[in-house]
């Protein structure tokens, strides 16, 4: 924004429909209703603003806004992870790959 190279953001997110359909590679049939939301996603992530990330949703420290999380030590690990105590841990393979490229 003010000049400076910035990497993509890294969204995490546990539906594989959505990360194939920032990349283009998911089929749109039943999507035609948001296909403008769709193409938006899928600029963001060729210009690589952002970066969608496959994540299980025992990893995704955002499921402890959504859902309920048991057992009770996967909720204060998520817990920990969203207030900034705990770092996120989860490295998918997508991520393993881009590190090894540097």
């Amino acid at each position: 924004e003010l000049g400076f190279e910035q990497p993509p953001v890294r969204v995490l997110e546990d539906n594989i429909a959505a990360v194939q359909l920032s990349m283009g590679t998911g089929k749109q049939g039943k999507s035609g209703h948001f296909r403008r939301m769709v193409a938006y996603l899928e600029g963001l992530t060729d210009r690589g603003i952002i970066c969608l990330d496959h994540t299980p949703s025992k990893e995704n420290p955002s499921d402890i806004m959504t859902k309920s999380v048991t057992p009770a030590y996967q909720f204060f690990r998520m817990r920990d992870v969203i207030m900034g105590c705990t770092p996120v841990l989860f490295v998918s393979a997508k991520v393993r790959e881009i590190c090894q490229s540097y």
